[in-house]
């Protein structure tokens, strides 16, 4: 075979094992233990055809060994004796296959990692939607006797706008978000895997990433056919709703587009499974050449359509718009039960009118509510921690008779930097300023018929305040030593820890005002922006 320390060479420069003329190596293609101790040397990068083989590396068949066959530099070796004939092997394979496993653990040890954060993303963004499930879970018709009551656009209950469509909206981003993070982690892990070394060129690996993509493409077609109904609350003409344009243009192009992607979504995976690259190419520019048409439509045909059609007659074009938008406004306030009367009016007022409409006269209102609620902070804030912020107009039955009144609730003012008066003595509003809307007193300021703070009389003959003590059974003890350091720490208060004024008896209410309250137990509900005061029966 040569010099006895004839070595093998590989095709990736890595070192080899020099094994001794006429010794078959004791492991092919492994380098990790020498048996002859020889000393392992880097090749060069080369390709040597194995024995077998013919340079362009086809495998031809093997001459039998026999006597004929001759070891260079010998004489011809004896009948029926073998020749080792010169052996060369390559460890590249099995390298090879060893960083494929390797990049494999690796790529999905990675890709686990990362769907576990991407799930949790997901979940943290998804519990601020839990109102959007919960009204989706308990969707009732819009009609409490469970009659029809459908928009006159799409001909879809009222209730389901309410109910359905944000949560449909909610699935289709959500599928598209999860598939989409599928899809580029998917590739992602393909990639590493191919620069450690392994092949993943196959029809497996394309097969894999089209079916990805194709089920991101039907998420996003969902999205545009569901975004189709947000028209009923665009405003693209006089009124809120769907307008001529809208009907005629905007609506079957969003139905062609949803089309469009799904046949996309399909032809990228029927194209993956022909594995026709020509022709997925070609396929390709045309989708792409069509995507574009459509966005050159969707902002072209609109503008073009409302200026060439509507525009010209757009009372008579945009008539069945106002017509759905005023039927559903009376549906909406319950208006659509009333019943029309005519009623002549007359030009002349007599005394018997006056007479015969006294209640109406009596209340009629003298007071504007933007300088009484300046007058009233002056009057009846009586400390310094309180302020009138908002003056309402009501009626109420007062000795028998209909007035109508104004009233404000005295609220707290935040003016206090002492914790102990904005935390454990003025923690709420005390009362209220009524007086009817048209009465005077004789100093021309407005007839309070409810007033001032709830007073007691002294020995003295002096009133002074009462001070109250909180009775109810709500709120939080912070009897021990345990729960005032607990709530000092999450409430980022150390006075709770360490204030005399907090004893055995101090219960926390953490939710004191009542938009807080109702934001944390029902916070489906809008409130008004400007709530007013009830004054109930028991006072």
């Amino acid at each position: 075979m040569g010099s006895p320390s004839e070595a093998a060479v590989i095709g990736n420069g890595s070192a080899v094992c020099a094994e001794p003329t006429g010794r078959t190596p004791s492991a092919v293609g492994r380098i990790s233990s020498c048996p002859y101790g020889s000393a392992r040397r880097p090749v060069t990068s080369r390709r040597v055809p194995r024995v077998g083989a013919t340079p362009s590396g086809n495998l031809t068949k093997m001459p039998p060994v026999s006597s004929a066959m001759t070891p260079r530099g010998g004489s011809p070796a004896r009948p029926g004796s073998a020749v080792m004939a010169p052996r060369t092997w390559t460890v590249a394979p099995i390298a090879a296959a060893r960083a494929s496993r390797i990049g494999v653990g690796v790529g999905v040890g990675v890709g686990d990692g990362v769907g576990l954060g991407v799930g949790l993303a997901c979940g943290v963004l998804l519990t601020g939607a839990w109102q959007t499930v919960a009204l989706w879970m308990h969707r009732v018709p819009y009609a409490a006797t469970g009659a029809a009551a459908t928009d006159p656009s799409f001909g879809l209950d009222l209730g389901w706008w309410m109910f359905s469509l944000p949560f449909l909206h909610l699935a289709a981003n959500l599928a598209a978000g999860l598939l989409l993070a599928s899809l580029l982690m998917t590739g992602a892990a393909y990639g590493l895997v191919a620069v450690r070394g392994a092949d993943v060129r196959g029809p497996g690996a394309r097969l894999h990433l089209a079916l990805l993509g194709g089920l991101l493409l039907a998420a996003v077609a969902a999205m545009q056919w569901v975004g189709r109904y947000d028209l009923a609350y665009a405003q693209n003409g006089f009124v809120t709703g769907v307008s001529a344009t809208d009907a005629a243009v905007r609506l079957p192009l969003a139905a062609v587009t949803t089309a469009s992607t799904i046949a996309a979504a399909v032809g990228l995976v029927v194209l993956t499974l022909a594995d026709r690259p020509r022709l997925a190419r070609r396929a390709a520019m045309l989708g792409g050449a069509w995507y574009i048409a459509l966005l050159v439509a969707g902002a072209v045909l609109p503008v073009a359509y409302q200026k060439l059609f509507v525009a010209p007659s757009q009372n008579l074009a945009e008539a069945p718009s106002i017509a759905n938008n005023i039927a559903l406004t009376r549906r909406g306030f319950a208006l659509d039960t009333w019943t029309l009367a005519s009623d002549t009016a007359r030009s002349s007022l007599t005394a018997a009118d006056v007479s015969n409409d006294q209640a109406t006269f009596d209340n009629a209102r003298l007071w504007d509510p933007s300088p009484l609620g300046a007058t009233l902070d002056q009057l009846q804030t009586v400390r310094q921690y309180y302020t009138f912020t908002s003056v309402n107009i009501d009626r109420y039955t007062i000795d028998g008779q209909p007035t109508a009144v104004m009233l404000s609730a005295r609220e707290m003012a935040n003016a206090s930097t002492s914790w102990i008066a904005s935390h454990i003595l003025y923690t709420h509003g005390y009362g209220l300023a009524m007086l009817p809307v048209n009465a005077v007193d004789a100093d021309g300021l407005p007839h309070l018929i409810i007033q001032n703070l709830p007073v007691t009389q002294s020995t003295t003959g002096n009133g002074s305040d009462v001070d109250t003590r909180y009775t109810g059974g709500a709120g939080l003890a912070l009897g021990s030593p345990a729960a005032r350091l607990f709530w000092a720490w999450n409430l980022g208060d150390l006075n709770l820890a360490i204030s005399d004024q907090v004893t055995t008896q101090t219960k926390l209410l953490l939710h004191r005002s009542l938009a807080d309250r109702l934001g944390t137990l029902a916070p489906f509900l809008a409130l008004d922006g400007n709530p007013y005061l009830v004054v109930a029966p028991d006072g």
